[in-house]
């Protein structure tokens, strides 16, 4: 169901978010089996709602990678400003009202349309404000690809674009992990998740292409694209609420206005990331 802010609703037949995505390519008949989507409109911004996957869903997803996948490191209970968070969705919610974050944050599977999708995590404030950070690409457990990135001194949200391509319908784990112990890489806050590049058909792709393209990805549960477009209105419209309603509908509210610290990977026509190997 959809919600209009001018006062009405309607129905767009069955759930419109992340599911019954997992196998092949997208359709323009295919309904998704997950939930409830809500769209805010308003005369300057469209805000999009994500609900995360069922629990059927999820536990296939878990099953079929074998355990899994938090956005937050463990061990601690700090305020979720101070944790390394990645930009995933997940069942558990992170308020701002919350002193004390969950120890761990599960993340649930995420879809996306591009080959090298941009992957996002929220920075904290460190003790050493210049350091590295290590993302780690999974296919079956097995190590795809590695890249190193040098952080930003100032928290906030930080963007990485992937250098090796995804296969198309294959499901890849990834981790992420600010370096900050090297002899002692277990005590590094490290976050994971999983990331599926889907292709989808003709006419679905040319359902992506109208002026109400972050529409269509809600509907089809394209998480990373729907996000990505979303960072590049904030960084090119400072008071747009998109980003911020997205971000609050995964449970993600305690970080939803941190600034984006790497705007200039959106302008990149290349496609390469401000990454080194």
């Amino acid at each position: 169901m959809f919600e209009l802010k001018r006062g009405f609703s309607f129905f767009l037949g069955g759930s419109l978010v992340c599911g019954g995505l997992m196998s092949g390519a997208l359709s323009a008949q295919q309904t998704p089996s997950l939930g409830t989507q809500i769209l805010i409109l308003s005369s300057a911004q469209e805000q999009i709602t994500f609900l995360a996957p069922n629990a059927v869903q999820r536990q296939k997803d878990r099953r079929r990678w074998g355990r899994p996948t938090t956005r937050t490191p463990g061990g601690t209970r700090d305020r979720c400003t101070q944790k390394l968070i990645a930009l995933v969705p997940s069942p558990d919610a992170m308020p701002l009202s919350l002193d004390k974050c969950l120890e761990e944050s599960v993340s649930d599977r995420a879809l996306t349309l591009t080959e090298t999708p941009t992957l996002w995590f929220y920075i904290p404030q460190r003790a050493r404000p210049q350091g590295q950070a290590e993302l780690v690409v999974l296919q079956e457990h097995r190590e795809v690809s590695t890249q190193r990135v040098t952080l930003p001194a100032s928290p906030g949200i930080f963007g990485v674009q992937l250098q090796q391509p995804l296969k198309a319908n294959q499901l890849y784990g990834w981790s992420f992990t600010i370096v900050e112990q090297s002899h002692s890489p277990s005590k590094n806050p490290t976050v994971e998740g999983l990331i599926r590049y889907t292709t989808p058909s003709l006419a679905v792709s040319r359902m992506f292409q109208g002026p109400d393209r972050l529409l269509q990805y809600a509907q089809k549960g394209i998480w990373h694209d729907t996000l990505t477009d979303l960072a590049q209105q904030r960084c090119q419209q400072s008071k747009s609420q998109g980003m911020q309603s997205f971000l609050g509908s995964a449970g993600l509210d305690a970080i939803a206005t941190s600034p984006i610290l790497n705007c200039e990977i959106l302008d990149q026509k290349s496609g390469s990331s401000p990454v080194t190997n």
